[in-house]
């Protein structure tokens, strides 16, 4: 162990550097602010980009972004056939005020999709900061 000024260790600061380094490649998914999730969605910078809604049938058919397809989060596992081709591609995932959402990211992750984005505060921060939603005259 070397001594530097200070008393600090650098066999300290290296563990300490290098378990956040293996933390931060173990985040299983990504929270982003409904900011974030907009300039992805509006910037251009992600043409592949995949939106998805895991609130109930009716929860989508009163507001949703554009694009976005509903999966509820409660069916996911057994509908991860439709987002076969998508395990590469951005996901960004949400639901009302976010948790139905994390646990979406979860089961993705688990199931091998690569860059999942959950959007926190839902659809309720999306409308909150008055972007654009959608409404179904479905149902």
């Amino acid at each position: 162990m070397i001594i530097i000024s200070g008393g600090i260790s650098l066999y300290w600061h290296y563990n300490q550097v290098h378990a956040l380094d293996e933390q931060i490649k173990s985040v299983p998914f990504y929270n982003i602010t409904v900011n974030t999730a907009y300039n992805m969605i509006t910037n251009g910078s992600f043409p592949n980009l995949i939106i998805l809604d895991v609130r109930t049938v009716n929860e989508y058919y009163t507001n949703h972004l554009h694009n976005a397809i509903l999966i509820p989060h409660d069916e996911l596992e057994t509908r991860l056939d439709e987002l076969e081709g998508f395990e590469n591609h951005e996901i960004i995932v949400y639901c009302g005020i976010g948790y139905r959402s994390e646990i979406a990211c979860e089961i993705l992750v688990q199931n091998n999709f690569k860059k999942v984005y959950n959007m926190l505060g839902g659809i309720s921060d999306w409308m909150d900061v008055e972007y654009p939603h959608y409404t179904c005259g479905c149902g």
